[in-house]
């Protein structure tokens, strides 16, 4: 119960680099064995061969008893709020929703120099929302990890700080109003509900194709999308 439990997400391929993760876990743990770190690996089909090669990994680093992956399951949540941080190990990551999702369940993360979470790190200005270190650096990561551990006030002000950001400005909410605005800049048929204004020509007056045997496409004007096949 009172262990330290560092976790990271994805499908396990060459972008989510859960190996590399293995080998951040390796390196924290011989710099404190003695601490009762554990490592959480989420998502990903258990009997398969990437999770065969990872549990390999951790085996032969020797530090299959604090591994732990969970495979393919339908929803995170409770996993991922009971992590006390979140690593990100990908190799490339456009803007990952992983960290968001950590990040509003208030888990602390560290991540290497890639994709839009330098971004995501650099939203708090001078306060950053996540901790980010040079693009594979095994034994930076590991050591910002540690840091999670030892200073748990310096944790607990980064999750807060980046769990009120995701809150206020990422979720769907907030997001998906921002995003119609913008679109409705660049495309000017949209009115205020969303709908088309300009409509297309009416599509029955276009000549459906011929088609051998007995396929028969049934065309007109619908409030549908697309024209009814049969």
């Amino acid at each position: 119960d009172d262990a330290f439990v560092i976790g990271g997400m994805g499908r396990p391929d060459w972008r989510k680099a859960p190996e590399v993760f293995a080998r951040v876990a390796s390196a924290l743990t011989h710099i404190r064995p003695d601490l009762p770190i554990h490592y959480v690996w989420i998502g990903g089909p258990v009997d398969s061969s990437p999770g065969w090669q990872l549990a390999h990994d951790f085996e032969t680093l020797g530090i299959a008893d604090r591994f732990h992956l969970t495979g393919e399951i339908e929803d995170a949540v409770d996993v991922l709020a009971a992590l006390d941080a979140f690593a990100l190990t990908s190799r490339e990551d456009a803007y990952p929703l992983a960290v968001l999702e950590a990040s509003a369940l208030g888990v602390p993360v560290v991540s290497f120099e890639n994709g839009g979470i330098t971004e995501f790190a650099a939203a708090g200005g001078g306060h950053p929302l996540a901790t980010v270190v040079p693009y594979l650096d095994v034994h930076s990561m590991a050591d910002e990890l540690l840091r999670l551990y030892t200073e748990p006030g310096r944790a607990d002000a980064i999750a807060d700080r980046a769990r009120q950001f995701v809150v206020t400005n990422r979720l769907v909410e907030q997001g998906a109003p921002a995003l119609f605005g913008t679109l409705a800049t660049l495309v000017p048929q949209l009115d205020q509900r969303g709908d088309v204004v300009t409509r297309l020509p009416d599509r029955s007056a276009v000549p459906a194709p011929s088609l051998p045997g007995d396929v028969e496409i049934t065309s007109g004007a619908s409030s549908d999308v697309g024209d009814s096949a049969r």
